[in-house]
């Protein structure tokens, strides 16, 4: 998560590194929404910032095949990681 001074640095990103920082978070979170909120620090609501990233995923098909890749690469590292606690065992 961001600290508040982070925040005001997000805030003046451009929407292309916004793009960017959220498909970073989606990387390493794995969680769409979460990565929308700290991307998108000024937008209120229950959802905040969703929308714009929906959006463009809906629009844009190298946008939606980042997305994926992101998750993709995600899981790849959440099941790598299981398995290596797993060996640990």
């Amino acid at each position: 998560m961001f600290l508040p001074k982070q925040i005001g640095v997000v805030a003046q990103l451009t929407i292309n590194q916004r793009v960017d920082l959220f498909l970073r978070l989606l990387r390493l979170t794995g969680n769409a929404l979460l990565a929308a909120r700290q991307a998108s620090p000024r937008c209120t609501g229950l959802r905040p910032g969703m929308s714009t990233f929906k959006r463009r995923r809906d629009r844009s098909p190298e946008f939606r095949a980042r997305w994926d890749a992101a998750l993709t690469l995600y899981h790849q590292n959440a099941e790598a990681e299981a398995l290596r606690l797993a060996e640990q065992r």
